[in-house]
């Protein structure tokens, strides 16, 4: 299993939002240091618990599966939604080997053949320019491209052995991040010019494990520094330049799950702190870089975001940007809210979607429907993957 479908114990938490129209209302300021500077291990800050938000908003959205996959044993990965009746889910069998690509043209998803000899290359990420300009991401760091009709493979970059994440920002700009299948395992990250790829010095001592860019083309890392502690950076187009994390997460007992750009300069990030009793809940964490420093944020009651009975505990699916200045969220039992920029608002999922874990979310342009891709992992030989597709629902 790869590290984007890892398990992660946490209880979700909220986030805040650079809005469209809203006005959230601004969390606590978190003191950081200046970003300035050569790159170097985030120095740590401090960093206050906000205040919970005792209740969530009404449903405004309905999942409902798409039907796509039967029996097989499937890991459904990555979404993208270039256009309103256009869209491209990638995955990869239970056993990695064989790739899986899916396109839909607004009515009903169809089955495309996946790039490689004889198709046998698991598939880890997905992006698309347009509906003629979609790259895809081998788990093994190989790299197609899609232009019209057929796949081009663009090459292996920087002897990757293992992909963690790509982001496609134009088509002379691709950033791949991943690991050398060596003994020291080796932190890799390229960048592709329009002719070939660049290895790129990595912004961590450990490695880059998301990837993430703003509409200006601003890059965003995240990943482990030294001594094994989060760590966050930013491509100001020549180096890497370090945002202190504050003191509670410069620590080797937090995992960061995840970095989304919001609007330039701003970021936001996800993670969960880890603790010895595996009978108490792990709690997760959304923070939010202001451009300035980190923010930490309002929260939902943990029982919101648990289900009934004891000793079970919710997990980050993923958070990723809903494209008007929210976040979807996804938790490992089939659950998905939405964060508007002012508040969350849980969604109606299918009935029996327990364990059901989402991959990635896509907003569909020019609308409020959106995607996920996802998987029910309780064996990994018998993973179901899925697609579910959202509806808005009308709120008086």
């Amino acid at each position: 299993m790869t590290k984007r479908t890892a398990v992660i114990v946490a209880v979700a938490l909220a986030v805040t939002a650079c809005s469209d129209g809203h006005r959230p209302t601004a969390p606590p300021s978190l003191t950081s240091s200046s970003t300035s500077g050569p790159v170097a291990d985030p120095q740590p800050t401090p960093v206050e618990t906000a205040p919970i938000q005792d209740t969530l908003g009404q449903a405004r959205g309905a999942w409902k599966d798409t039907g796509v996959f039967g029996d097989d044993p499937i890991y459904m990965r990555s979404v993208a939604a270039p256009g309103p009746r256009d869209a491209w889910a990638v995955g990869s069998a239970a056993d990695e080997s064989a790739g899986i690509v899916k396109h839909w043209d607004g009515r009903r998803w169809r089955s495309v053949k996946p790039p490689g000899k004889n198709g046998r290359n698991g598939l880890e990420v997905v992006s698309a320019l347009s509906s003629s300009d979609v790259w895809v991401f081998g788990q093994d760091g190989d790299v197609w491209r899609r232009e019209g009709v057929g796949w081009s493979h663009k090459g292996r970059p920087g002897r990757i052995a293992n992909l963690n994440d790509a982001v496609v920002i134009g088509p002379r700009e691709v950033w791949v991040a991943g690991r050398m299948d060596d003994e020291s395992q080796s932190p890799v990250v390229a960048r592709w010019s329009g002719a070939s790829w660049v290895t790129v010095p990595a912004p961590f001592a450990g490695e880059v494990t998301s990837l993430s860019a703003d509409s200006r083309r601003q890059l965003w890392a995240m990943g482990v520094g030294a001594d094994n502690v989060p760590a966050v950076a930013r491509w100001d187009g020549e180096r890497w330049q370090a945002l202190p994390l504050p003191d509670r997460l410069h620590s080797q007992q937090v995992t960061l799950k995840r970095i989304v750009a919001a609007s330039p300069g701003k970021a936001w990030i996800a993670g969960v702190f880890h603790i010895r009793d595996s009978k108490r809940y792990e709690p997760g964490f959304v923070m939010y870089w202001n451009g300035r420093d980190w923010q930490s944020l309002d929260a939902p009651s943990p029982d919101a975001f648990q289900p009934p009975g004891s000793g079970i505990y919710s997990e980050f699916g993923t958070i990723v940007s809903d494209g008007r200045g929210g976040l979807w969220l996804g938790d490992e039992h089939g659950r998905i809210w939405h964060y508007d920029g002012r508040k969350w608002w849980p969604e109606k999922t299918p009935p029996d979607t327990s364990w059901f874990i989402a991959s990635d979310f896509a907003s569909i342009p020019g609308s409020r429907r959106a995607i996920a891709v996802g998987s029910q992992p309780e064996a990994e030989e018998d993973s179901v993957g899925w697609i579910w597709l959202r509806h808005p629902i009308a709120v008086n």
